[in-house]
């Protein structure tokens, strides 16, 4: 779909559109899908569910310029791996004190997200698992090579990223970081995600609780499914 100019009906859509390019993975025991909030979580769950892997989140925020909403000087993760923008940081003068004030602002924001969309679950292990990560969409892909050496310093033994819409400049940035990338659309111009949506819902955190909990009790019910298979087959071998 490299070129594809088609937009996309919706994130639900693109997370099981993303899944049938990995369904090689469904129900593998050490695979798990992390999703970065807000807009990567209804395409995580849905790429989950169709994948009957388990889901969790892995919170990144942007580090804004004082006083620049509007500017970014890259991103931060919840372990505090951060990817900083050398030029911004220069050109806007921000001294160490402002930097470890945003540094230290947003790290407490995260870790306040992340306790609320798991209703105080702990995190999923990644050491030796295969991670796949999932957002809605990648312009700089700054976000995504954070919570790739997130993951890469947590020991998972396979990374893939998986995004419905990205552009040339993020495949660059990504492709070289990772196992495999997977995506849908690669426009010629992207300036924004959401134009590659037909509808693209504002999400709120009530939003991403609710998909981690329906994500949560899809788990459980494998999980019971596949110990009664196990208990199954054995009364079957011991008749």
């Amino acid at each position: 779909m490299n070129k594809n100019l088609h937009p996309l009906k919706n994130r639900q859509q693109a997370g099981h559109l993303l899944a049938q390019k990995l369904i090689c993975w469904r129900n593998d025991e050490h695979s798990v899908v992390l999703a970065l909030p807000r807009g990567g979580v209804p395409v995580g769950f849905a790429l989950a569910e169709t994948l009957a892997l388990p889901l969790d989140v892995l919170v990144v925020r942007q580090l804004g310029v004082p006083d620049h909403a509007e500017l970014t000087m890259d991103a931060i993760a919840s372990d505090g791996h951060r990817l900083l923008s050398e030029n911004v940081l220069e050109q806007e003068t921000i001294s160490q004190v402002d930097l470890e004030a945003v540094i230290s602002q947003e790290s407490t924001a995260i870790a306040k997200r992340e306790k609320l969309y798991r209703v105080n679950r702990p995190p999923l292990e990644l050491a030796g698992r295969h991670v796949i990560l999932v957002d809605d969409g990648m312009v700089t892909g700054g976000s995504m090579q954070v919570a790739i050496t997130s993951v890469i310093a947590a020991r998972a033994a396979r990374v893939t990223v998986a995004v419905p819409v990205v552009t040339d400049k993020a495949v660059s940035a990504i492709r070289l970081l990772v196992d495999e990338l997977i995506y849908l659309l690669l426009p010629d111009k992207l300036s924004a995600v959401e134009q590659w949506y037909t509808e693209f819902d504002q999400l709120g955190d009530a939003d991403i609780m609710d998909l981690m909990s329906r994500a949560e009790h899809l788990s459980n019910k494998d999980k019971a499914l596949s110990r009664l298979f196990s208990d199954f087959q054995g009364e079957q071998s011991g008749v």
